[in-house]
């Protein structure tokens, strides 16, 4: 068999056995106060229907901006569920996205070639408030001097 026959055949056997994923209700979380942690969580959960299933096969999401390459937690009713922590210095506002990829997907990002993603997941964190910017003890200190302050410059013009 010549190799160019041999290509169109692996090539056709690769088209019909890809699978096709649909994303439905994906929902979110990401922690939205900073003032007392350390680290971000980012948590998003949603259904994954593909064609042929991925019943029993390992899937894994990718942070496309880091490559962070996170392992899928299935729930009892067959969702799936992204779950990372970052730390509260690293975390970025905005879109993080995730895109979902099989163990042959995974293996072919391994080895820095293109992989086709399942399906892809979008993450919205607004950015977390670290607390204010001035803290209470350190406003009570200089009320404190400001008051020490006005009332020895007032003793000192009264006996004067």
């Amino acid at each position: 068999m010549s190799p160019l026959v041999t290509l169109v055949l692996l090539g056709v056997v690769s088209v019909t056995t890809a699978t096709t994923c649909k994303l439905t209700s994906p929902t979110s979380y990401t922690t939205r106060d900073a003032s007392v942690l350390t680290s971000i969580a980012y948590i998003s959960n949603f259904q994954l229907s593909c064609q042929p299933s991925l019943a029993g096969k390992n899937v894994y999401a990718v942070e496309d901006s880091t490559g962070v390459v996170v392992p899928l937690g299935i729930g009892a009713d067959g969702s799936y569920q992204i779950s990372i922590v970052k730390e509260v210095s690293t975390q970025t506002k905005g879109d993080h996205t995730f895109s979902i990829h099989s163990d042959e997907g995974l293996s072919q990002i391994k080895k820095k070639q293109p992989a086709v993603a399942l399906a892809t997941v979008v993450l919205n964190h607004p950015g977390a408030w670290s607390g204010p910017w001035l803290n209470s003890e350190h406003l009570a200190a200089i009320l404190g001097v400001l008051v020490g302050y006005a009332a020895i410059s007032g003793k000192g013009k009264l006996l004067s």
